[in-house]
């Protein structure tokens, strides 16, 4: 194979690379109104021991996050990406709940469905970022299935669940910045904690 047919094999795969980058970074959507509020948060799965044969793990990407207008009755999902972010675009008036986090994980000898309720309601303020946290669903295992396991057969693991949210707006700001270094949404939108404890 000639020189230069391996650099274009190359630049291509960069190129695949830089795209792939870009999409696990997406930027958030622009206001459409000056009343539109941008709804932003993070949230992880963590499993300190073991996430059942995978050993410790910690799941940030691809978790599908359900949310309800409740002012609207309708229920939608976003997805999060790199370090669990998520977000969407609010007309700065509607309540919500986030609903559930879900997660679908296939491997090459089973499948796994893992959902969380959360049940979280907040209002939406206009002209505003409304900061959801950084939020962690920690399972800590209980029990596992013994070593003696054979193919074919129906296996358990035991979690014991548990919520924390940690205030990390700096993290959060950086991240749209990152994101998108022309992001309106710094430019004179105060951020509102919504998951503020007293």
């Amino acid at each position: 194979m000639s020189r230069s047919r391996i650099n274009l094999l190359t630049l291509a795969a960069l190129a695949a690379l830089a795209a792939s980058a870009l999409s696990s970074c997406a930027s958030a959507p622009r206001p459409e109104s000056e009343a539109d509020s941008l709804v932003i948060g993070s949230i992880v799965l963590d499993y300190p021991e073991s996430f059942f044969d995978f050993g410790p793990k910690t799941i940030d990407r691809n978790l599908a996050v359900e949310f309800e207008n409740i002012t609207k009755g309708k229920t939608f999902t976003v997805m999060t990406m790199a370090g669990g972010y998520f977000f969407f675009v609010s007309n700065g008036a509607d309540s919500y709940r986030l609903r559930q986090v879900r997660y679908d994980f296939r491997s090459n000898q089973a499948s796994y469905k893992l959902s969380t309720n959360l049940d979280i309601p907040f209002a939406a303020s206009p002209h505003a970022i409304m900061y959801l946290d950084h939020m962690t669903i920690t399972n800590s295992l209980l029990s596992a299935p013994k070593d003696d396991r054979v193919d074919g057969g129906h296996y358990s693991w035991s979690y014991k669940r548990s919520f924390s949210s940690a205030d990390r707006r700096e993290d959060m700001l950086a991240f749209l910045r990152e994101s998108d270094p022309q992001s309106p949404w710094e430019a004179g939108y105060e951020v509102r904690r919504l998951l503020d404890r007293p």
